[in-house]
């Protein structure tokens, strides 16, 4: 099997969040692929998420230990803002493949693939065009048992619960701050506080004790069932949007978010403009009286129904099936058309779905067809390729010189057998940094997947005439 090698970390300071969805991914890829981590500012001592784990000092010492143990076509993820963009040119060099976890578009590495699990993103949000993107809920680095049913367990309390997760770290308080703007309430709930951190364990065992008649429950180190089941003894859950706030609403709960970091901020957007929740903006710059009318709202529910609506599918099966294809490119070549292709180029383009996308809807006849491949050979000023993936076709692309505008007009047709893989994109991709030339293509305006190929190769949408779109590069 390939070795994934997944770049990491977590501490008090910045919290596990990285490192538990980054677990999370290890376990989906687990039955087709060797994990390991490569852990950076993370303490040696009580990771125990996580499995075949070294530490590491810098992104060097990482290179370094990737020159003698890492093998061609090998992978590479990347969940760590200490990695910079220099580290992916030399894994590259090294002939790995590159994934990255992303949750601040502006800074994308120029990885194979970048995941960015905030619900209402798009690729050109991000700085990067070389990569394939992997955004949204169909992509969500859950445990799994958050797609599962599960069964509920009794609720023994007379008091209804709300939940307050600022995740393992919490490096700012923030729990103590709503347990106390949550006072008012004490009669009428319970309080179930989440955390890892020693510390703020210690302050919260003394809030306790100066506000007796408050029942607050403390919970660490739970496993993935027991939170599930936290989630749903909770009538409110007051959490970030980070991963804690994507797993609340799988299960469903009314939800308070909002951000106290950066890069929540993406995420907390989505959830608003969605309205799967209720958000407060920043976290640390919320006063108690506004608190007491979001709660108030919070408290007439209405978003749990949005959440089973909107979060219908399991992910673990696109996040596997975009490895594999990943690893399947690995072989991926380009060649010059030759006449034995005829029969394969022929059965492609009378598909009926590649004659609904293209100018000409006509069926070919082999005659026809024979007589234009052989003037495509001698013509020049034009050049087909044949894309191959293990010496299997898979597609082509066609480039035809015009004069009068010193450019490359491209066209392509993807094998029916090879659709939906990101293949596509592939090979124009391919074939863009081949010719190295200024190109362009005309597409029918309802060729949705044409249009995402050509801005994947960096072509800018420039006019449109009649149903046609024009793309260059230029």
């Amino acid at each position: 099997m390939k070795n994934i090698f997944i770049i990491t970390g977590g501490n008090n300071k910045t919290g596990y969040g990285h490192l538990f969805r980054c677990a999370s991914l290890a376990k989906v890829l687990s039955k087709n692929y060797t994990c390991s981590f490569l852990l950076l500012d993370t303490p040696i001592e009580n990771i125990d998420a996580v499995y075949k784990k070294k530490h590491f000092s810098n992104q060097v010492e990482i290179l370094d230990y990737l020159k003698t143990n890492s093998s061609k076509n090998d992978f590479i993820v990347i969940d760590n803002y200490l990695i910079q963009e220099d580290f992916i040119s030399a894994v590259k060099n090294l002939n790995l493949k590159t994934v990255s976890i992303n949750d601040l578009p502006e800074l994308a590495l120029p990885t194979d693939l970048i995941i960015n699990h905030a619900i209402n993103l798009q690729p050109s949000d991000f700085n990067v065009s070389s990569s394939k993107f992997l955004l949204g809920k169909e992509y969500l680095l859950l445990r799994g048992e958050f797609f599962e049913p599960q069964e509920s367990l009794p609720i023994e309390s007379a008091k209804e619960q709300i939940l307050i997760c600022f995740g393992g770290a919490d490096p700012l308080g923030l729990s103590l701050k709503y347990l106390d703007f949550l006072k008012p309430y004490q009669e009428k709930y319970q309080v179930a506080v989440m955390t890892n951190s020693d510390l703020l364990k210690n302050d919260l065992a003394k809030f306790k004790k100066e506000n007796s008649l408050f029942d607050i429950y403390i919970y660490s180190n739970l496993n993935a069932v027991d939170v599930v089941q936290l989630i749903k003894k909770s009538k409110i859950a007051i959490v970030p949007a980070s991963t804690i706030s994507l797993e609340c609403m799988c299960v469903n709960i009314d939800l308070i978010t909002g951000h106290f970091v950066d890069n929540q901020e993406v995420l907390s957007k989505s959830i608003r403009d969605l309205d799967l929740a209720i958000n407060v903006g920043d976290f640390t710059k919320l006063d108690q009286k506004s608190f007491h009318q979001y709660f108030q709202k919070a408290e007439t529910g209405g978003y749990k129904i949005k959440q089973k609506l909107f979060f219908d599918t399991d992910p673990r099966k696109n996040i596997l099936r975009e490895f594999k294809q990943l690893e399947s490119n690995q072989d991926m070549k380009l060649r010059k058309v030759n006449f034995e292709d005829w029969e394969t180029l022929l059965d492609w383009r009378n598909d009926l779905e590649t004659r609904t996308r293209s100018h000409s809807i006509e069926m070919i006849s082999e005659e026809h067809h024979k007589d234009w491949l052989r003037n495509v050979i001698s013509n020049p000023n034009r050049i087909l390729f044949v894309a191959e993936i293990n010496d299997t076709p898979v597609g082509t692309v066609r480039a035809d010189f015009d004069s009068t505008t010193d450019s490359y007009e491209l066209s392509w047709t993807i094998s029916p057998h090879a659709r939906g893989q990101g293949i596509g994109k592939k090979i124009v991709k391919l074939l863009v940094e081949k010719l190295d030339s200024r190109v362009r293509a005309e597409i029918k305006e309802d060729n949705i997947p044409s249009i995402k190929i050509a801005e994947s190769a960096n072509l800018k949408f420039y006019k449109k005439e009649k149903q046609v779109l024009h793309y260059c590069n230029y």
